[in-house]
């Protein structure tokens, strides 16, 4: 699991990504963040996932984006 934070409006907001090991990029749009990471559980984590993260009233939407 690999757990975000995210300063905005003078606030902190965390969010977490189940499943998530090694960062790989992060890159910054106007909407919102685009996460690069490998993926997996104990035994095997080499999967490559990408997922883009926004904020809404507040809370961190972390969604998977097609690979």
């Amino acid at each position: 699991m690999t757990e975000l934070t995210l300063s905005a409006g003078g606030e902190t907001i965390t969010g977490v990504i189940e499943g998530a090991y090694d960062v790989l990029s992060v890159e910054k749009h106007p909407d919102g963040y685009v996460i690069c990471y490998t993926y997996g559980d104990f035994y095997s984590h080499e999967a490559i996932h990408i997922s883009r993260v926004t904020v809404e009233n507040g809370e961190m939407i972390i969604t998977d984006m097609a690979q």
